[in-house]
């Protein structure tokens, strides 16, 4: 089983295009989507309706800060960032009916309870940055965090220094068979990046790839000069679009 793990697409129907046909190319047989589906980028109606279609695919699904904003689920983000798919909700919710679906999810358990799944972090899921949750994973029993919104591609250990893929696509082996609830385990944090707005210095699509033990990271071209058209046909700020170029 190859499951994808996409986060902080942010409207970007682009580079979503581009990485979900790296995973079919790849095998991917299940999608874990982690948040942040509008708001920066021109095509926020178009991304929902290519998640939407997805169907049964998806197998775990929350929502991110920017969602929970639109819909007032959670304090409001900048309304620089979030005007124009407040206007496009407001024209006509039902574009937003996927969204207004999944967005309720705060944390999912996966993996038999040894993974826990959220946009932000453990005590705060739309708002928070987990490389430092170890102590809530403790709490919450589980070995493996799987997180979005800081929009930086990393794996990290306890004990251990945080790693970032370098900016090309990287397998890494993490230990989450029954072996994990041994003495000696290890709990890990895992962000597979964004895939809409990279901010790691890389301006190439970013996700993740899980498979029994391993996690593949990685890093997709795509036509950012669309996205770019996208952004300014959309009249958004100019350095929603300059960031693009420069993955920051």
């Amino acid at each position: 089983m190859k499951t994808a793990i996409l986060a902080d697409i942010h409207a970007n129907l682009q580079s979503l295009e581009a990485v979900l046909e790296d995973c079919e190319r790849r095998g991917v047989n299940k999608y874990w989507l982690l948040g942040d589906y509008i708001d920066y980028g021109g095509n926020p109606i178009e991304v929902l309706k290519l998640l939407e279609n997805l169907g049964d695919k998806i197998e775990y699904v929350l929502g991110g800060n920017h969602d929970a904003s639109l819909l007032n689920l959670a304090p409001c983000v900048s309304h620089e960032f979030m005007e124009y798919s407040q206007r496009l909700y407001n024209q006509n919710p039902k574009d937003f009916a996927w969204l207004e679906k999944v967005t309720g999810n705060e944390i999912i358990y996966a993996l038999d309870n040894k993974a826990i799944l959220v946009h932000g972090s453990i005590d705060n899921p739309y708002w928070g940055r987990s490389p430092i949750n170890f102590h809530d994973m403790e709490r919450m029993g589980c070995d493996l965090l799987f997180c979005g919104h800081s929009h930086n591609q990393f794996i990290r250990a306890k004990s251990q220094p945080m790693r970032r893929p370098k900016f090309k696509s990287e397998t890494i082996e993490i230990k989450i068979d029954a072996a994990v609830s041994q003495i000696g385990r290890r709990q890990t944090i895992i962000n597979p990046g964004s895939v809409g707005q990279p901010r790691n210095g890389s301006p190439l699509a970013q996700y993740a790839i899980l498979e029994e033990n391993n996690i593949t990271f990685r890093h997709v071209e795509y036509d950012i000069n669309a996205a770019v058209k996208a952004i300014q046909k959309a009249k958004l700020p100019d350095y929603f679009w300059e960031r693009l170029y420069v993955g920051q």
